[in-house]
């Protein structure tokens, strides 16, 4: 018999979750004998009896805790205490006590990397969680939840896990302190002062990866253009070209995607200046603006901490440097009126002949935000069918109508 498993239950959701977590282990010496593993519960069942110790990882994002929900008590049936069953992510940090009693044995509480670190160690070799901050777990049959007190260095964690291949949006920044957004947990899971991973520990990491076929670099950030940034929302450019330039300067590296998905931009960050200074190291050929919404009541009330016009700025500047804006919409906000829905259409209508391109969102009330109770988002037939029309025209796109009925099923948890 092997001694210890940890695995993964793949899901495409949390790719991005799961590779940072491998990337955050393997270069720890005391998991050297630690087998990884990824796949199916199918997967699982073949191998369960070959180790000693087996530890099951889940990052849980709202929109599919009911699954997991069903599929962790499912695995309590059939395997019992056969495994450790340890939950993190998103959804985890906003209902740790509801989604404890699925049947998980510790929940990650905190920023993951360091927390399941430590967490790991510890049931490895059976010692004692007293000093682990940002875990949920039974104790003398009563529940403990510790909060996470210091926020992590991103430098001291690979962003994704080169040994195993797992390659993800490398994450430049954490936390958020433009805005406090009511639709949006960014600050609560992470902090309202923003982070940035060191220029040298990118370009280190983009190096080795090389090494295994890495060739291509995109970023995962809440505003890409506040990189280096002291307030979250002011361009530092200087410290945004050296990065560009020093990745744009390693071998095997063809292309460069910055202010793409997952690392879309806000729309008061937007400039002259720094539209030009990325131009010649960026392979996307177009950005994504955060702009939420053409009511500058809506945002108000969104605490967006930016106005209209600065969208419409935004994608102008952008155009003039041919880059297409994919701006970032969302409807369904239960405080929306019929004259905002209607400066929505008018404003879309606007932008797109201009030569933007929309990204339409339903809103879906997240646990967590500050909107969590609020109801769930519902479009009118007149969106609807604006929606749709323009999306065959290949001017919008989105999944609202799937996000809709999500936005139910939250309402429910």
């Amino acid at each position: 018999m092997n001694s210890n498993l940890l695995f993964f239950r793949f899901d495409k959701t949390t790719k991005y979750s799961m590779a940072a977590l491998i990337g955050a282990i393997e270069n720890n010496e005391l998991f050297n004998n630690l087998s990884i593993e990824i796949g199916s519960l199918g997967d699982l069942k073949k191998i369960i009896d070959k180790y000693n110790k087996v530890i099951l990882a889940y990052s849980i994002l709202s929109t599919e805790a009911r699954k997991i929900q069903i599929e962790v008590e499912k695995i309590r049936n059939i395997f019992g205490d056969k495994l450790i069953i340890i939950g993190g992510g998103p959804h985890v940090i906003a209902r740790p006590e509801s989604t404890f009693k699925w049947g998980f044995d510790y929940l990650a509480l905190g920023e993951g990397e360091k927390t399941f670190n430590e967490l790991l160690y510890a049931i490895l070799n059976d010692s004692s969680k007293e000093k682990i901050d940002g875990i949920y777990f039974m104790e003398n049959d009563k529940t403990q939840k510790r909060e996470q007190n210091n926020l992590i260095n991103l430098d001291k964690y690979q962003p994704f896990s080169i040994k195993y291949r797992l390659f993800a949006p490398i994450e430049i920044s954490r936390g958020c302190s433009a805005g406090n957004c009511l639709y949006c947990m960014v600050p609560k899971m992470y902090g309202n002062i923003m982070r940035h991973r060191g220029i040298k520990n990118i370009t280190e990491i983009i190096k080795r990866a090389t090494k295994k076929g890495y060739d291509k670099v995109w970023f995962n950030s809440p505003n890409s253009f506040a990189y280096g940034s002291e307030d979250g929302r002011t361009p530092n450019i200087s410290k945004i070209v050296d990065l560009l330039s020093s990745i744009k300067r390693i071998k095997k590296i063809r292309k460069i995607f910055f202010g793409t998905f997952p690392g879309e931009v806000r729309p008061d960050s937007v400039n002259e200046e720094i539209v030009e200074a990325i131009k010649p190291y960026i392979s996307n050929d177009s950005i994504i603006v955060g702009g939420q919404s053409a009511s500058d009541r809506i945002l108000r009330i969104l605490r967006r901490n930016h106005s209209v016009q600065e969208v419409i700025n935004a994608v102008e500047i952008l155009l003039k440097y041919n880059i297409t804006p994919k701006v970032d919409m969302i409807f369904g906000f239960y405080f929306e009126k019929e004259n905002d829905e209607a400066i929505n259409i008018e404003f879309m209508k606007k932008i797109i002949k201009k030569g933007a391109i929309i990204h339409a969102h339903t809103f879906m009330p997240l646990p967590g935000c500050a909107l969590e109770n609020s109801p769930p988002g519902k479009l009118s037939s007149k969106m609807k069918k604006f929606l749709g029309r323009w999306s065959k025209r290949g001017k919008i796109y989105g999944s609202w109508a799937y996000q809709e009925k999500l936005a139910l099923e939250l309402s429910k948890l």
